[in-house]
């Protein structure tokens, strides 16, 4: 068998030029996968992945193509399917070195959903980075060293040449062994043959889904009743991510988490007795972009009109910003009650099982996106803005030079006899998470701020995270659904609405989820529609405590009302 394999490799002529190609092109085709977090591996392994791996590939690429060589057919079918492999594999280290994803679910939906007006926009971007590209002193210095083993392959007898070639692709056997035995996902993304038509499958599969859930989305009952005197012109929501008030030093933790929003406490508006109605992220989204209240413990968020959906037909101009998924297992509702805003744009992960791609996307991105929102040509827009916020793993939600705190500062400053120092790093962790989401809070509010126009700014969190009380791990119990919510009005919204700052600073103590916020939006751009329910109100005066329901139970840290 080995006899037959090094004869028909010794017929091939320029066995070492061909080599040198496909190998390149076979690095291309791989250069995403091993830094994908899915694998978590160091650099050097990384490195001996990409060597070898392409070496297994290139060898079996150019058997097949040698096998094939024998016949006229197979000639012209190793000629398409190396033509096909290589623009593959080009597209893929193209836009890993432009954009940091190669063939992904990303890359596939951002192609399906760019019109031919958006794919101008790239062009520019797409030119700066060509620029940068050929510039770059790493890209000439792989240059030369292709050149170079080029040379030295052209000069080698075709002996050492398929010895080399053999040595490298049994120590890729060897590693791709590994990854199939030690990884339950990423494996075929290894193969582009496999990878293109699982994810477009994949694609496909999302859509159908998607569109399915937005089908049997409710239309808004009796449009033509609704009415607003769109008291504020501009209305941004930012919703974080397992964000618990009680690590926020704007609600009495002892470390500054949120110095912004300390600096700024007397022009805000913070509601001390919010809680979330779910400590999942999926329903509770479902209740706030809703008409579902807490207590609706029957029917599913499809059966409810959507917020955005109201507001649309009040005259806002609306727009979902978000930096996490698309969709996904947990996304496809939130997803679908999103999908009926003016504009959509999801800075992150497109699909919540796209493995390739990091999840290191930090919520800065989002400004620039946020900035253009605000400056378009709309005459009024209510702005969602969905944070990664604190969602695990903490350490990724900033950049590390960001880091405020370690270890030391939380053992030195919070009385938890129990930390350990892993329990600290976690913790410190969780709090540089949070000092990052007040520092996007503050340049979101600087720009409602300096807006002419009267605007607010509403930020909540999905839910709480329970970090080292009691132990040194993470975990949500019942207290995580006390969130932060806290509200800004710039001074052109507190002069024109003198009345409802009045009722905000009334209401700030009162007990509520953050299913209302649907009434309470309707409330501070008086908006008029027939299914407000002022008893789950917080600003207004028919407004009534009751039990609290988070995940449809009755909330056990609620007073008797």
């Amino acid at each position: 068998m080995l006899n037959r394999i090094y004869t028909l490799l010794k017929s091939i002529p320029h066995v070492g030029v061909w080599y040198m190609i496909i190998y390149l092109i076979s690095v291309a085709s791989i250069v995403d996968i091993p830094g994908a977090p899915v694998f978590a591996m160091s650099k050097l392994t990384q490195a001996i992945f990409i060597i070898s791996i392409a070496a297994l590939k290139t060898s079996v690429l150019i058997l097949i193509a040698a096998w094939l060589w024998r016949y006229r057919m197979g000639r012209i079918i190793s000629i398409i399917l190396l033509i096909l492999y290589a623009s593959a594999a080009t597209v893929n280290i193209v836009s890993y070195g432009f954009y940091g994803f190669g063939m992904s679910r990303k890359l596939i939906a951002l192609v399906a959903q760019t019109n031919a007006r958006e794919a101008t926009e790239f062009i520019p971007d797409m030119f700066s980075h060509l620029v940068s590209l050929f510039t770059s002193l790493r890209l000439w210095i792989f240059a030369i060293a292709a050149i170079a083993v080029y040379w030295i392959l052209s000069k080698l007898p075709r002996t050492a040449v398929i010895a080399g070639a053999s040595v490298l692709s049994i120590a890729g056997l060897c590693m791709y062994s590994w990854i199939f035995f030690s990884y339950s996902t990423g494996k075929t993304s290894i193969f582009m043959s496999l990878r293109i038509p699982k994810y477009f499958h994949d694609q496909h599969r999302w859509d159908a889904e998607m569109q399915k859930r937005i089908d049997n989305k409710m239309s808004l009952p009796n449009p033509e009743t609704v009415r607003s005197e769109k008291s504020a012109a501009n209305v941004v929501v930012i919703i974080g991510e397992s964000s618990n008030r009680s690590n926020l030093s704007i609600y009495g933790f002892p470390l500054e988490t949120t110095p912004y929003m300390d600096s700024m406490l007397d022009s805000l508006v913070v509601f001390t007795d919010a809680i979330a109605s779910s400590l999942l992220t999926s329903s509770n989204l479902e209740r706030i972009l809703s008409f579902k209240a807490d207590d609706r413990v029957y029917g599913d968020w499809y059966n409810y009109p959507s917020v955005i959906d109201l507001f649309n037909v009040a005259g806002y101009n609306t727009y979902w910003l978000s930096n996490q998924e698309r969709a996904g297992v947990w996304s496809n509702a939130t997803g679908a009650l999103a999908s009926g805003a003016d504009v959509m744009r999801f800075v992150g992960m497109e699909y919540c099982d796209d493995t390739l791609l990091s999840d290191r996307t930090y919520d800065d991105a989002l400004i620039p996106v946020f900035d253009k929102a605000l400056t378009d040509s709309a005459e009024h827009r209510m702005v969602f803005v969905h944070l990664l916020g604190s969602h695990v793993i903490y350490e990724n939600r900033f950049p590390p030079e960001r880091a405020l705190f370690d270890s030391e500062d939380i053992l030195s400053t919070l009385d938890r006899p129990w930390l350990n120092n892993d329990g600290a790093q976690l913790l410190a962790d969780y709090s540089n998470s949070l000092v990052f989401t007040d520092s996007i809070w503050h340049e979101i509010a600087m720009e409602v701020a300096r807006n002419p126009e009267p605007s607010i700014l509403i930020y909540l969190s999905d839910h709480g995270e329970k970090v080292c009380v009691g132990d040194n791990g993470r975990a949500r119990d019942s207290r995580s659904a006390e969130i932060p919510f806290v509200l800004y009005a710039n001074k052109a919204y507190r002069e024109a609405n003198r009345e409802i700052m009045k009722r905000l600073e009334a209401a700030k103590d009162r007990p509520f989820t953050s299913a209302a916020t649907v009434y309470m939006l309707m409330t501070l751009t008086g908006t008029d529609y027939g299914m407000y329910n002022g008893a789950d109100d917080p600003l207004s005066d028919e407004f009534k405590a009751r039990t609290r329901f988070v995940d449809e139970e009755p909330w056990p840290h609620d007073h008797e009302y």
